[in-house]
């Protein structure tokens, strides 16, 4: 079962490694000349946006999902722990999406009760007790067991935690990389820094996350207090702004073309009833704590970068 498992998430690595230049195309679509082209489309719309992001979602799963089906199918000791880390990152998405939706009151404006309970519950379900259920899965004794016990990889010898908090911080990353795309929006203390000045200090926050994230990697010293000091600086400008500033306000202030906010005006109203402060704030609020649990980061080693 492990191996037929394996072998799913290898084939949907490699369709979802195909699909990242293809999804590319579906830029030709919407700029002069192509069906879809309608005025505005391109740096900074919400459509140019969208594609992008699609482009990140499957080069994202091909980096997941190829690893794990190799993994698992060759029944190697580091499948079964990047298995385990990957189920582990998305129950935590999950748990900061089912709070994020259940703190969004402004959703019963599009909702009615029984279907922003219905909402909570799939996300509660697809997201958090579906992927516990595959952790407790791999938690069992006789799973352990039918993979190769070998530790001698440096990743095999890290901590899940440590591992965990690495991955979603490049779920920050992918986050300031679109937020590139909109405007150059960055948000700090309540308000939004746009273009050109916002763009440099997104791709300063981005270069900052990698190389820490690097470093915490190899355990060098006193990287675990950068990370909280960047984590304490995320709160006062992600989850701050969002809190203060509605989504809604957020879109209006992106200018977009009149032909998205007339066709996406629908979808923008449903979207404008989330608050994703609420998912970011549980987010690195888990994020911390998984940093200072991290036994491996309390006695620090000096190792050669």
């Amino acid at each position: 079962m492990v191996r037929i498992a394996g072998g799913f998430f290898l084939s949907a690595g490699l369709f979802s490694l195909f699909s990242v230049p293809a999804e590319f195309s579906s830029f030709y679509a919407f700029t002069k000349g192509g069906l879809f082209q309608f005025e505005g489309f391109g740096f900074g719309s919400l459509l140019f946006a969208f594609i992008f992001v699609n482009t990140m979602l499957y080069a994202a799963l091909a980096a997941i999902c190829i690893p794990i089906g190799i993994g698992n199918i060759k029944l190697t000791y580091w499948g079964y722990r990047i298995s385990r880390i990957i189920t582990i990152a998305v129950i935590v998405i999950g748990v900061a999406s089912t709070i994020c939706i259940g703190l969004s009151f402004r959703l019963l404006d599009s909702f009615r009760v029984p279907q922003y309970i219905m909402l909570i519950m799939i996300s509660l379900t697809a997201l958090v007790v579906f992927p516990y259920l595959i952790l407790r899965f791999y938690n069992n004794q006789k799973t352990k067991q039918i993979f190769n016990s070998s530790r001698n990889m440096y990743f095999e010898n890290q901590s899940e935690q440590k591992i965990a908090v690495i991955l979603l911080n490049l779920v920050w990353v992918m986050f300031f990389a679109v937020m590139i795309l909109l405007k150059g929006a960055f948000p700090f203390l309540g308000r939004f820094i746009f273009e050109t000045e916002g763009t440099y200090i997104l791709s300063s926050v981005i270069f900052t996350l990698l190389v820490l994230n690097y470093l915490y990697y190899r355990n060098v010293r006193f990287t675990k207090y950068a990370l909280l000091i960047f984590y304490a600086f995320i709160i006062l400008s992600v989850v701050v702004t969002f809190l203060v500033v509605p989504l809604m306000d957020f879109i209006n202030m992106l200018g977009l073309p009149a032909y998205e906010m007339s066709e996406m005006a629908s979808l923008l109203t449903i979207v404008s009833g989330i608050n994703p402060g609420f998912f970011f704030a549980a987010l690195i609020v888990i994020q911390t704590l998984f940093l200072l649990r991290e036994t491996n980061c309390t006695k620090f080693q000096t190792v050669n970068i």
